[in-house]
């Protein structure tokens, strides 16, 4: 949304937005007795931290000691350049929620608001999605999902917590984190997937241009084998994002259709079989569906 209004640039290195980034190392060798860091050798640029090849770390060291939603954004950039990145930017694809909520620490700075502020008012109000946010109320808890996970012996599913995530969920020392942490339902959820379908429209509300939805899905990775755009996977014109409880979403271009797929499944990995399953589900008819 900023960048179709002229107020932010993917191309552009993010230092403009984030000057504290301007020092940022990366470990050039480690082992058990030493780190050798070295300067980055480009510019990251905020196309970088949204396709997870700036190079950081998946959680800065506070996060994965403490949660992912335990600091305000406000103070996040302090931890962040603490941590010394994992690999030159542009040169490799690692899965970076530093990278994810450094980029929405620049839409709080360039947009003048909390992060969780601009997503209610620029998203979630124009779309219809009242039973969306980073901070459900007591109503919403009452129909929160509960998270299974096997046994140590894997013989049974027995209830757990969301791993990285502060409790409880209503506590005040929980944070909006871009990277996770927002509760949402399959009714809300399926108008942002029909708004991305509808290149950036929904119920003759235009949301983004068709411009910025393309963007979106194409491959941001360059020569890198992982195909990835603006926060999306991409496989032959399908698009979208999992979760870490097994949860997936997808908008499907060559045939018109999303799909979403609801698990609380803490730390299940999908067998080949139950994929292509769900792949042959995603290319059916509504109407067929079993």
């Amino acid at each position: 949304m900023l960048v179709d209004e002229g107020k932010l640039s993917l191309t552009e290195p993010v230092t403009k937005y984030l000057p504290e980034l301007a020092n940022l190392k990366v470990i050039a060798d480690k082992n058990e007795d030493r780190m050798v860091l070295v300067p980055v050798d480009k510019p990251i640029t905020l196309a970088m931290l949204l396709s997870h090849t700036a190079g950081f770390e998946f959680l800065t060291p506070f996060q994965s000691e403490h949660a992912i939603d335990s600091l305000p954004m406000s103070r996040y950039v302090t931890t962040a350049v603490m941590t010394p990145m994992r690999t030159q930017p542009a040169t490799a694809y690692h899965y970076s929620n530093i990278g994810i909520n450094l980029a929405g620490v620049i839409v709080e700075r360039v947009a003048g608001m909390p992060f969780e502020d601009f997503l209610e008012k620029r998203l979630f109000e124009p779309l219809g999605m009242t039973d969306t946010s980073f901070f459900p109320n007591a109503e919403q808890l009452n129909r929160l999902a509960t998270t299974y996970s096997f046994d140590k012996e894997k013989s049974q599913l027995v209830v757990t917590q969301s791993a990285f995530m502060t409790y409880p969920f209503d506590s005040k020392n929980r944070y909006a984190e871009p990277g996770g942490g927002l509760f949402s339902t399959p009714n809300d959820l399926v108008k942002f997937f029909q708004m991305l379908q509808g290149n950036g429209e929904f119920d003759g509300k235009r949301i983004l241009s068709e411009a910025a939805v393309k963007e979106i899905r194409t491959k941001q990775t360059g020569a890198l084998n992982t195909s990835y755009g603006l926060g999306v996977v991409i496989n032959d014109g399908v698009y979208g994002h999992g979760g870490a409880l097994g949860t997936d979403a997808q908008v499907n271009t060559n045939n018109g259709r999303v799909l979403l797929y609801f698990i609380q499944h803490q730390g299940l990995e999908k067998s080949e079989e139950a994929k292509q399953k769900f792949f042959r589900i995603g290319n059916l008819p509504f109407n067929n569906l079993p």
